[in-house]
């Protein structure tokens, strides 16, 4: 009949959102602790965070490549004086003149 509606039926039921957020916090809990026995021994380069596909944060990372925790973190702004921190310029720079 037109004008009349459905009532809106959820494709996923309450019993499997129930199930489905029991797995997700019992995957947290196994990275936490993963992230938490490695020692961090082989760590990535430098790299862009963002936080979206070609929406990058302003901060640079590196990772530990055995549980992809963020060890180390730089901003591309010193977020005091607005300045760009040596360290980052000189690793900034050594990757745009290697081309």
């Amino acid at each position: 009949m037109p004008g009349k509606h459905k009532a809106h039926t959820p494709i996923v039921s309450k019993k499997q959102r129930g199930l489905f957020g029991a797995e997700l916090a019992r995957h947290r809990q196994e990275i936490e602790q993963l992230q938490a026995g490695c020692e961090h021994g082989r760590l990535s380069g430098w790299m862009c965070e963002e936080w979206m596909p070609a929406h990058p944060m302003g901060s640079y990372v590196k990772l530990c490549l055995e549980c992809d925790k963020v060890v180390e973190r730089r901003w591309s702004v010193d977020m005091r004086n607005g300045a760009l921190p040596m360290k980052v310029f000189e690793d900034l720079q050594a990757l745009t003149t290697g081309f």
